[in-house]
């Protein structure tokens, strides 16, 4: 690993804070160690620790560690005031990786109108309270319309259901045009964010919160980057921000003669 490598304050407290996220199983409790982790310390210390998750992600390592890190900078698990005061340590210490990876805002790049989305005459005809207790179903047929449901109440309840299958998920997270709110209770579901499928569709979908995009980047590999900073449809400040991480990974991409 890059953090065996690393002996500066920033190294040593993202081993502190890697060990501590590895020995919790439970989601909430991570997302409250990352809180405690960043109300602990100074503002630039939290950022040179992050910045080194970010330099593990980025070889491979420590995913799902940098996984919570995200998920507490797009879900508001971290208070704005606090994500404010870790963007002006980034500033302050030049981490310009680091402060695009703050600065994304949850509105999204693309936003559509109800009228661009497929009606469905069967889900119209049903209450919101019968489409929250059909999502609890097994009617595979009935999740499969479910799954665009314009609520996403509906959509938070069919994505705990165990019968709903990564192949059906994978195809709400892809789909355009989309709501973002949708998007956002993707993320928000710990049994699919950990999927990379489900990370790579959601960082690619121009539909998708910016901070959301941007904070999972570091969970791309190299070559996936580089179609991130070539991709027209995304938002300016994802495309930068790849550039960003794969300088900070020292990757440039291959010449073709």
């Amino acid at each position: 690993m890059v953090l065996a490598r690393t002996h500066d304050t920033g190294g040593d407290l993202a081993r502190s804070l890697a060990r501590r996220l590895e020995g919790v199983d439970d989601h909430a409790q991570r997302g409250m160690l990352v809180r405690e982790f960043v109300d602990g310390q100074e503002a630039a210390e939290a950022v040179r620790a992050m910045r080194c998750l970010v330099v593990e992600a980025l070889y491979g390592n420590l995913r799902a560690v940098w996984l919570t890190i995200a998920r507490g900078l797009f879900s508001g698990e971290l208070p704005y005031d606090v994500l404010g005061e870790l963007y002006r340590a980034a500033v302050d210490l030049g981490f310009d990786e680091m402060r695009h990876l703050l600065i994304g805002g949850d509105v999204s790049h693309k936003r559509a109108s109800d009228g661009e989305f497929p009606r469905d005459e069967v889900l119209e005809s049903l209450t919101l309270g019968e489409r929250k207790a059909k999502a609890r179903t097994y009617d595979a047929q009935m999740l499969a319309r479910l799954v665009y449901d314009s609520d996403p109440h509906v959509v938070r309840i069919l994505l705990s259901n165990p019968r709903v299958t990564e192949a059906l998920v994978l195809k709400l997270a892809a789909r355009r045009p989309n709501r973002g709110v949708m998007l956002h209770e993707i993320a928000m579901a710990p049994r699919w964010l950990a999927r990379p499928a489900i990370q790579r569709a959601l960082m690619l979908n121009p539909y998708s919160p910016v901070r959301l995009t941007v904070t999972l980047l570091p969970l791309l590999a190299p070559h996936e980057l580089n179609e991130v900073c070539e991709d027209k449809s995304l938002h300016p400040l994802s495309s930068a921000t790849a550039r960003l991480l794969l300088g900070l990974r020292g990757w440039q991409a291959p010449t073709i003669h």
